[in-house]
């Protein structure tokens, strides 16, 4: 990913952006394809493989599982800031989600026990991997792909049609 990443950003920026897209795009609907099922049966999931001891960790489950979309976001966003000069976004953003995860789970844990860790969790990642972009104009461009890139998998799918023609 890293050098295919790299070697669009040397050619155009059009071209790394659209490669960027597409990136982001694949990993969100491979997420998707994880989260939904484990969403769906976790708890059949957890009682196959841990037992009856470990059912109430699945309504843990079927809420943290949720992350996953924001994580798999994360990797490719890294990259970007590293191609673009731009660590040093990532790291503040990085740091105020690690600072509203800290804060969340003193508010949440206490009334919510391991669900509230888990919304603390999905809010930290979502803050790392989108939300955060928001706040800087540099960033913007990054979110800006992200959501574009829910229809990257279409637009994949028509390029590819159109050069059956």
């Amino acid at each position: 990913m890293y050098p295919a990443l790299l070697e669009s950003y040397r050619d155009s920026a059009s071209k790394f952006e659209d490669y960027f897209q597409r990136l982001c795009g694949i990993l969100i609907w491979v997420s998707a394809l994880i989260i939904v099922p484990v969403w769906l049966f976790g708890e059949l999931i957890i009682l196959f493989f841990l037992g009856d001891v470990y059912a109430p960790s699945a309504k843990i489950l079927s809420i943290h599982i949720w992350s996953l979309m924001f994580l798999f976001l994360i990797e490719p966003l890294k990259k970007w800031f590293v191609i673009r000069q731009q660590l040093r976004f990532f790291l503040i953003i990085s740091g105020m989600a690690a600072f509203l995860n800290i804060a969340m789970n003193f508010w949440l844990i206490p009334g919510l026990g391991g669900q509230g860790a888990a919304w603390a969790t999905i809010t930290a990642y979502s803050c790392a991997g989108f939300w955060g972009l928001m706040f800087f104009r540099e960033t913007r461009p990054a979110m800006r792909n992200i959501i574009l890139s829910v229809g990257a998998p279409v637009k994949m799918f028509i390029k590819y049609k159109n050069k059956l023609k």
